[in-house]
């Protein structure tokens, strides 16, 4: 074998190694892409659940009234906050599913996936400060009235809220965590360990 012969065997083989380094990033980036797909249906689901959980606070906002002894200004508030967090909801809703990692460049999923982690965090502190402006209103308004054994019962109602809300915003956290982080790993998806770069000419 001569030395164009060689070369051109070379030349060959970089190709190759080429056409094999593209094809395992494209394979990643797919890959990237459903593992952040998954994510993303996950966390669509729970903003549903707060939609369907905002939507129970109107109904129950008349026993406020009716049955607890609230005052009136307090029961609408409830139930504005339900409206309120159930439009929130399904707003963030569409911005989760509106994106499809599959057919997005890697870029703009990107950028969309931290739009989501953004939208969550304004979420969480309009969800947070209604939240509070309520249960203040509900604790005064009890005290006023003397009424431990209703404090009682929504000291107990507060903490097993708590504990549900943790739980939704670790949950939460996590699958916009995931869905940047795989992204983020196709993004900077190594190149071939491969010592020669394809196309070298042997001299």
């Amino acid at each position: 074998m001569d030395i164009e012969q060689l070369k051109s065997t070379w030349r060959q083989m970089g190709q190759r190694i080429d056409n094999l380094e593209r094809e395992n990033r494209r394979m990643a980036e797919r890959l990237a892409a459903g593992n952040a797909t998954t994510a993303q249906r996950r966390l669509a689901k729970t903003a549903l659940r707060g939609v369907f959980c905002g939507l129970l606070l109107p109904i129950l906002a008349p026993l406020l009234y009716y049955y607890l002894g609230f005052q009136p200004w307090i029961a609408a508030l409830y139930g504005f906050f339900g409206v309120v967090m159930s439009i929130a909801n399904i707003l963030f809703y569409k911005s989760i599913v509106k994106c499809d990692y599959m057919s997005l460049p890697l870029v703009n999923a990107m950028m969309s996936a931290v739009r989501i982690r953004s939208n969550l965090r304004n979420l969480r502190i309009l969800g947070i400060s209604m939240g509070f402006s309520i249960i203040f209103s509900l604790i005064f308004d009890t005290i006023e009235r003397y009424e431990m054994s209703i404090l009682a019962g929504m000291m107990i109602g507060f903490i097993c809220g708590l504990i549900i809300g943790l739980k939704k915003w670790r949950e939460q956290t996590a699958l916009s965590k995931a869905i940047i982080q795989e992204l983020k790993a196709a993004m900077h998806e190594p190149d071939s360990d491969c010592d020669i770069p394809a196309g070298t000419d042997l001299k």
